[in-house]
Formats: structure tokens, C-alpha cells, sequence
């Protein structure tokens, strides 16, 4: 019994020996496959890319990639289409022609394989220009020539740009159009490579004329002016010019056209634009400074009142400016006006001495002086004032003495004719006053002298407007000034009431319009002069001013 089951016990040991070697045996056979499929057997052969397109004369290293790696990774590529693309055992493949073709990369044991299209096209290699520069004038037209460079034949499709079409714009066609004087960038694009290239344009303004800014100019020797030219158009783009003079004893120029006086003389600066030839020409005179002022008196014996002349001459004879200002140095003493060309007239205001000055406006520097005495005339004294057919005359043929009415202000009678003629006008809504009366004889003679003191205003000229002491009619309390005394009261309402109505309250207008050779003074509108009112009314009616309605004349005797 113990045998039989010791026989199946070494029986079952058996079996179990066999089944694992069995085991054994699988399992080297199943590292034995995995084995030869690593070395051999790789799940997959792929590209990067399903497609790629080339230009003729690219290079592409695209290759193939074995997944998983395995020990043998040899693979082998062909090309459907070698007119198109070749390809190399190491995965470079080389664009020959235009045109599609399959590059395939197949593994060699296990032959799986894997393929990338490839779109062979033409390429634009480069565009050159015929020119990269171009100078053209306003409202030309030039064609953007151009050659197109590249591996064979290729489509056409070219833009054109221009960076500022303020100064030139390019159609379609590549038809450059300048416009405004400038510089822009002009870029031809291949629309298919993205390849450009550029023109630089510059348009430019041509000049038309040229001519100096001053026809002629008057210098003083070593003075120094600069001349303008001036272009037309203003914006012509070539303004280079060469300057030249003659002749240049008299002055000279430099290249930027400054002129400097040598002597005197004359002489023409010339302006030559380079490029075109064109000219333009101005004079140039050249005078001597003043050197010295000569007067013909070195002092001077006036009476006040009265006038005396001054003759200056002034060297060298060549003297451009001969012009002087004359000044005094105290015109309460003596004031000067100018008469004439080197003369000028002294008039004695009152007793003293005084400087008068002579300088030259040409050169500050040079001046001559006189001395100036004044006395008092005492040949025209007025003594007694002069009544005629009973009327108080005072004008510049009759006066009245210093000390008449001195103090005395407006006379009764014509105060109350005043005050009766203002009431009136009230009452029609007309407002009179008073804006000068009484004067005396030293307030006439300040007002006098101060007007003599003005700038440019002559004694005859002052004298047609203001009175010398002792002839005024406002020292005898009979004249008025009303509201205005200027010709701003001329048309005013005031104005045209006052001449329609002063008759009736013994008024005249004094210095009427149309008289003035007869009176001696300007139209005066606003000086009223008190007559009473029986003569007031016949002078009025009469139509003469007061000096014809009483036979006598209005001038000066001294």
C-alpha cells in the first residue's frame, strides 16, 4: 500500500516538473518575440507633416520618425516623382521641379512606412530695380522698371506703396506721379514671396524766376547790408546761387550776398541761380557819412516875437543824408522849425539865451551849436485898444495893451447874453457851456508859446488857430468858446442850434467858414463873439465876417 501511493506521489512530482518547464519554455520563447520585435519590428513610421510646400532649389531636412525605436532603424526613402523631388537615404529632400510628388520613408524589415506630400513651386529669388534713385520735377510721371529674378517661371503680382503721397503717389501699374517737392520711399512687393525692394524718389520744385526782395539800396561806405533773394515759386528745391558786384571799388559781396560799401559810387549785385543760369540784379549806392555841420552863424540877435533864419551846410558834398533835427535847449527862450534843406527858422519867445542844435540824422555824432538872445521888442508895444463904428476890434492888425482887462473875466453884458441863450437852448433839450472865456494877456502868451513847443508845427501854421498875447478876443471878455473847441463839435446838435440862435441873444459866429484869408484863423464853429443884439443881427444879416463888415484887415505887421 505504502508503495503504490509512494508510486503516485513520485508520479504527480513529475507532471508538476513537466508543467514548469513547460512554463519555462514559454516564457524564453515570449522574451525571445518581444526581443526580436524590438530589434526589428516598430509600431509606426511617421512624418512631421501630412504635406509641405518648396520652392524650386529649397532643401528640407524633414526625417521620417520610427516609434518605438528599435534596434535596426534603417529605413529607406524613394520619391514618386524625381522631376520634382529627389530625396536622400538620410531624409533630405531637395525641390527640382515644379509639380507634386510622394516621398516615402519604408522600414526595411518591417516595411511600414510612412509619406509627406510635397508641392513643388516656382520661387522670386529678387527684384532689381533698373534704379533705386530718382530725381523728378513736380507733375512728372516715370515707370517703376524692374527686372524679376528667380528660379524659373513664376506668377506676377506685384503692389506698389508709397511712404508719402503728399509728395508722390504709384498706381497699379507702377506709374510714379510726383507731386509736392520732397522725398518718399517707393516699395514694389512680390505679393506670393513677400520679396521687395525700394526707390527712393525725390521730387523738386523748378525754379521759374529769381529776383531781389529790394531793387536798390542806399549804404553808407563800410556799412554793411544783406540782400534777399527772393524764388519763384517760393518752394523751388534748388536755391543755390553764386553772388557777384561791380565794381568793387565801389562795394563788395560775399558768397551769402552781403553787401559793404567801399566808396562812393554806384554798383550792381548780381544773384546767378548755378543750375539754370537765371539772374537777378539790384543797385547798390554808396554815400559818404556826414563829417561836419557848418552853420552860417555862430550867434544870434532875436526879438521875441520876432524870426530869424540858420543856414547849415553839411560835408562832404557826397553826404547821402543831409537831413538834421534841430532842438533847443530851452523852448520858453526860443523855439526852431524847420523851413527848407538846411535851413531853419529861430523865433524869440521870450527874454533869455538859449542853445540851438544842428545834428545830423546820418551820423548822431556831428552837430554844430549857436547861441541864441532873445530881447524884448519894445517897437510893438501895443498902448490903446481900437474901437471902430463903436465896436471893440481885436485881431492880428489891431491888439489891445497887456494890462487891458487884466483880471477882468467875461464882461456883464456878455455873461447875461450867455446865461439867456443857455436857458433857451435848455428849453429845447440843448445843453450849452462854457469851455473857454476870459484869458489874460501871460495865460494867452503861456498858451501861445506852448503850441509854438509842438513838434512839426510851425509859427504860421500855429498862428492860423491861436493868438499871439494882446490879440486875442478872449482878453476882452468878450468871446466864448462853447462846449467843444475842436471840429468834433462841428454837426453836433449843439453846434447847428448855436448857429441858428446866438444872433438873437448878440452873438456872431467870429471866424466863419469860407473867411479864413479874411479873418486869419481857422473855421471856428464853437468861438462866439458878443456884439449886443441890434449889431449882431445887422453883421449877421450882412453875411460879411466882422472884419469886412468894418472895412479892416487881419495881419500881423510884425
Amino acid at each position: 500500500m505504502k508503495d503504490e501511493i509512494y508510486e503516485e506521489e513520485k508520479s504527480g512530482g513529475g507532471y508538476l516538473i513537466v508543467i514548469l518547464l513547460l512554463v519555462l519554455v514559454a516564457a524564453l520563447v515570449l522574451v525571445g518575440v518581444i526581443a526580436v520585435k524590438n530589434m526589428f519590428f516598430p509600431d509606426e513610421v511617421t512624418f512631421s507633416e501630412k504635406e509641405h510646400t518648396m520652392y524650386v532649389g529649397d532643401i528640407l531636412v524633414m526625417p521620417a520618425k520610427i516609434t518605438p525605436e528599435v534596434k535596426n532603424s534603417e529605413l529607406v526613402y524613394k520619391s514618386s516623382d524625381l522631376t520634382v523631388a529627389t530625396v536622400t537615404q538620410n531624409g533630405v529632400i531637395s525641390a527640382v521641379g515644379v509639380g507634386e510628388a510622394e516621398i516615402t520613408a519604408e522600414h526595411s524589415f518591417s516595411k511600414k512606412t510612412a509619406t509627406i506630400l510635397i508641392k513643388v513651386t516656382e520661387s522670386v529669388l529678387r527684384i532689381e530695380l533698373e534704379s533705386t534713385k530718382e530725381t523728378v520735377v513736380e507733375g512728372e510721371e516715370i515707370s517703376m522698371k524692374y527686372e524679376l529674378v528667380s528660379s524659373g517661371f513664376v506668377k506676377v503680382n506685384m503692389e506698389y506703396s508709397s511712404s508719402d503721397e503728399r509728395v508722390c503717389t504709384v498706381n497699379s501699374d507702377g506709374i510714379i506721379t510726383a507731386h509736392d517737392a520732397g522725398e518718399a520711399i517707393v516699395t514694389v512687393t512680390d505679393t506670393e514671396s513677400g520679396i521687395k525692394n525700394e526707390m527712393k524718389i525725390t521730387v523738386i520744385a523748378p525754379l521759374e524766376n529769381l529776383y531781389f526782395k529790394t531793387q536798390s539800396v542806399d549804404l553808407l561806405v563800410d556799412d554793411v547790408y544783406e540782400s534777399t533773394v527772393v524764388f519763384v515759386p517760393e518752394d523751388a528745391t534748388d536755391k543755390k546761387i553764386e553772388y557777384s558786384i561791380s565794381p568793387e571799388t565801389v562795394a563788395t559781396t560775399d558768397s551769402k550776398g552781403r553787401v559793404t560799401g567801399v566808396k562812393s559810387g554806384s554798383a550792381v549785385l548780381t544773384a546767378t541761380h548755378v543750375s539754370t543760369g537765371k539772374t537777378a540784379k539790384m543797385r547798390i549806392n554808396v554815400y559818404e557819412i556826414a563829417e561836419k555841420i557848418t552853420l552860417n552863424k555862430t550867434q544870434l540877435l532875436v526879438k521875441q516875437g520876432h524870426t530869424q533864419n540858420v543856414l547849415a551846410e553839411v560835408s562832404p558834398a557826397t553826404t547821402k543824408d543831409k537831413t538834421l533835427t534841430w532842438t533847443s535847449s530851452d523852448n520858453s527862450v526860443a523855439v526852431v522849425t524847420v523851413s527848407g534843406a538846411g535851413t531853419a527858422n529861430i523865433k524869440g519867445i521870450s527874454v533869455g539865451t538859449c542853445k540851438i542844435k544842428a545834428t545830423s540824422n546820418s551820423n548822431p555824432e556831428v552837430y554844430a551849436e549857436l547861441l541864441v538872445t532873445v530881447e524884448k521888442d519894445e517897437t510893438h508895444t501895443i498902448t490903446k485898444e481900437t474901437y471902430i463904428n463903436g465896436i471893440l476890434i481885436v485881431n492880428k492888425t489891431y491888439g489891445v495893451p497887456q494890462n487891458y482887462n487884466d483880471g477882468g473875466g467875461l464882461t456883464t453884458q456878455t455873461k447875461n447874453a450867455f446865461a439867456e441863450m443857455k436857458k433857451a437852448a435848455a428849453a429845447e433839450g440843448i445843453e450849452l457851456r462854457i469851455s473857454s472865456g476870459y484869458r489874460s494877456y501871460s495865460y494867452q502868451r503861456d498858451l501861445y508859446n506852448g503850441y509854438l513847443r509842438r513838434p512839426g508845427q510851425s509859427q504860421a501854421y500855429v498862428e492860423t488857430y491861436s493868438a499871439r498875447p494882446g490879440h486875442s478876443e478872449h482878453q476882452t471878455g468878450l468871446a466864448i468858446d462853447v462846449n467843444n473847441a475842436s471840429m468834433s463839435f462841428l454837426g453836433t446838435p449843439e453846434q447847428k442850434w448855436l448857429e441858428a440862435h446866438c444872433v438873437e441873444y448878440g452873438f456872431i459866429i467870429r471866424y466863419p467858414q469860407g473867411k479864413e484869408d479874411i479873418t486869419g484863423y481857422q473855421y471856428e464853429p464853437w468861438h462866439i463873439r458878443y456884439l449886443g443884439k441890434e449889431t449882431a443881427r445887422k453883421v449877421y444879416e450882412s453875411g460879411l465876417c466882422l472884419e469886412e463888415y468894418l472895412g479892416v484887415d487881419s495881419k500881423y505887421s510884425y
